[in-house]
């Protein structure tokens, strides 16, 4: 507010009764014509402002027009002031954050660069290329506040990364911080350090922080906000999740940024920059790239280029794209947010890629190597790209068809996609792959230590069991037969860790039929996928029941603790070998397998022994051994059960329920899913449907 001394007002005062005196005649005419134009013509201009403007930019918003240009949209834009930082949730320290590659320098030591790949859900709802409507429905008002670039995004953006460089972001709440750091620890190790975390709540904003990682507040967040849990797939608060990511993009777009932008559940091997700068100016100046989930490659071996549109026909996966600020990707992303906006069970992924899809040709024809693979999209206004399924993977891809070793490619990321539990089972896939770097190292310093086995693997059958199955009931059960006969030394492994206290590092199963979620043919339709396979442990196990805390101590005991089985490979891990015994299980009745030669290095354990047997002899062997490794585990020999009742039938409850589905049989012989059974040798059981069980373990569709 401005102040005046009394002085200064009286010579103002003098001013104004000079001007006013100075009027002429001539004046007052002029004045009088202009008060005519104003009394008749302003009614006129202020109906065409507040009557037919609004309809002209709904026709606008129905034609498909940009969003941007809506009456709705000015009207909001117009009604919202600006956000200081502190109103948006962003950091007050922007300017002083380290980059990401910086900031997370100072947790090197727990993450050493010794851990190299060696070697999720998905929907299968069909999306057709149809032309969709647009609708502008009183949604858009509670969504489109936060379209317009605010400075704090802006100046978060700038703060930490070079004005030409292509940043990554990714957005969490508090439930997935783990895979926040995650993602940025491995982008930090590629040499990508532009990374960027928008936060969901309050609790994930103040952890970023914490951490260094540069971040700002997730448009919608605020109803989005539900700290510490799990957006359940399907949900309101899923959806309202799309929204806002539609929302975050159309911003970064705005301030004039090339991102990739990426779900939080994708682990990076390479900087997508080492990628791109290998491909075409055709590739470089697309609109959009995205990544998929198709199963095979569309390309020749050892080409990491795009794959081929019309090949790759199935839906675009959303969780890793590529965007400029153009004028075609920003429209389209406005139209993309009209699109979900005006339906509230409008999947995000659904509506791009229908939207993509519109006008575009998806007849087949023969691949020409000089025909451009960028296609034109959305009624031919932006040129897309389909990112490579061997090199940008999809779950599948990656981590069960291993299709970047097939096509003797490098990959640059791994999205945990196509697998079966939840949140968990995400991290363990990571684990498996050695692309998990934020585990403490109390997960390696564990009380008790570990127990490790060697998994005996008929391959033969393997191989027979790949090849029997057609669709019928009865050649399913040699794959079956396999699998069980691993779980079973699984079983009587996870049995001796649970009486000794250690935990179990679960070796790498051999799967002669992939896992699908409805009736298949033994692999996932499409896929590439070469039978027999190494499967991740999801495929067969339910990890997350293993290890869930939430479930009723009084029925199903305590979690089970369990390792990856890559986890002994880690150079965090090599400081426990130096202590690491091998124990032989043997037969009582052989004169070599109780005597005096026992040492630390090598131990023989009689078979049949109690829990309480394991744990004298641990006592009396390798009591302060970090990590104990079974040679053998024969069957029926290796444990003798609990001594307490009580605690074996607890524990029983719990690995009945941890078999995981295998499928459905393809000729209509029942439905429902064939379940693993880890007490598939036992009888009379009653499995964990309630199925009475009095003879050997038979394939039995018809559950849930």
């Amino acid at each position: 507010m401005t102040t005046t001394t009394p002085s200064a007002s009286a010579s103002e005062s003098t001013r104004n009764a000079e001007t006013v005196a100075s009027y002429t005649p001539r004046t007052a005419v002029v004045l009088a014509v202009a008060a005519f134009f104003v009394v008749f013509f302003m009614p006129i201009a202020l109906f065409a402002h507040t009557t037919i403007r609004p309809i002209a930019y709904a026709v606008q918003d129905r034609l498909g027009m940009t969003k941007t240009n809506s009456w709705q949209y000015r009207q909001q834009a117009s009604a919202t002031p600006e956000r200081t930082s502190h109103d948006e949730g962003g950091l007050s320290q922007q300017a002083d954050l380290p980059t990401a590659e910086n900031a997370l320098e100072s947790t090197a030591e727990e993450s050493p660069g010794e851990d190299t790949v060696q070697d999720t859900e998905w929907d299968t709802t069909a999306t057709t290329a149809t032309t969709v409507t647009t609708k502008s429905t009183t949604a858009a008002a509670t969504t489109t506040k936060a379209l317009a670039p605010t400075a704090t995004l802006r100046e978060t953006l700038d703060a930490h990364a070079a004005p030409d460089a292509e940043i990554v972001v990714t957005w969490v709440n508090a439930a997935y911080l783990d895979f926040a750091e995650n993602f940025v620890k491995l982008l930090a190790a590629s040499g990508h350090a532009a990374v960027f975390v928008a936060s969901m709540d309050d609790e994930a904003s103040a952890a970023l922080v914490r951490l260094g990682i540069p971040t700002f507040k997730m448009p919608l967040a605020d109803r989005i906000q539900q700290s510490g849990s799990d957006l359940g797939w399907g949900s309101p608060r899923f959806h309202l999740m799309g929204r806002a990511k539609a929302a975050l993009l159309r911003e970064i777009l705005s301030a004039g940024r090339t991102v990739w932008f990426c779900d939080v559940d994708v682990a990076f091997l390479r900087s997508p920059d080492d990628w791109l700068k290998e491909q075409t100016d055709e590739v470089k100046n697309a609109d959009v790239l995205a990544s998929s989930d198709h199963l095979r490659s569309s390309t020749e071996e050892g080409d990491e280029g795009l794959e081929w549109n019309f090949e790759a026909a199935a839906p675009m996966n959303i969780g890793m794209m590529r965007f400029r600020p153009t004028d075609g990707a920003t429209k389209f992303v406005d139209a993309w947010i009209s699109a979900i906006e005006g339906d509230a069970n409008y999947w995000d992924q659904n509506a791009f890629n229908d939207l993509v899809r519109v006008g575009v040709d998806m007849k087949y024809r023969p691949k020409v190597p000089s025909q451009p693979r960028v296609f034109r999209g959305h009624g031919g206004q932006i040129g897309v790209g389909i990112l490579p399924v061997s090199v940008f993977a999809n779950g599948h891809t990656f981590f069960v068809s291993r299709l970047h070793e097939m096509h003797k490619v490098k990959p640059v990321a791994a999205h945990a996609t196509f697998q079966y539990c939840g949140t968990e089972g995400k991290r363990h896939r990571f684990r498996e792959a050695k692309l998990w770097r934020v585990d403490p190292q109390e997960y390696y310093d564990r009380p008790g230590g570990f127990l490790s086995l060697n998994l005996n693997v008929d391959k033969a059958a393997a191989e027979a069991a790949a090849t029997t199955y057609n669709g019928k009931l009865a050649t399913v059960k040699p794959h079956f037969d396999v699998v069980h006969a691993q779980l079973r030394q699984i079983r009587d492994a996870m049995t001796i860790a649970v009486a000794l206290g250690r935990s179990l590092v679960v070796p790498q199963l051999l799967c002669p039929l992939d896992r699908v979620w409805f009736a298949h043919t033994g692999v996932f339709p499409g896929s590439a996928l070469k039978l027999p396979f190494a499967c991740p442990l999801d495929h067969v196990l339910e990890v997350d029941v293993l290890q869930r805390e939430s479930l009723p101590m009084d029925h199903f005991g305590p979690p089970i603790s369990i390792r990856e089985s890559s986890f002994l490979e880690s150079a965090r891990m090599k400081p426990h070998w130096v202590t690491r015994t091998e124990v032989t299980i043997c037969d009582e009745s052989d004169s070599d397998c109780v005597g005096d030669d026992n040492t630390k290095a090598s131990v023989r354990v009689p078979a049949n022994l109690t829990d309480e047997g394991w744990r004298r002899v641990q006592r009396e062997s390798f009591q302060d051994v970090r990590v104990v490794h079974l040679r053998d585990v024969p069957p029926l020999t290796s444990f003798a059960g609990f001594e307490d009742s009580v605690a074996s039938n607890r524990f029983r409850e719990r690995l009945k329920m941890s078999g995981g589905p295998w499928g459905q049989i393809v000729r209509n012989q029942g439905a429902g899913h064939i379940w693993y059974d880890l007490y598939h040798d036992t009888a009379p059981f009653t499995d964990r449907f309630g199925r009475a069980r009095e003879g050997p373990w038979e394939p039995r569709p018809g559950d849930a």
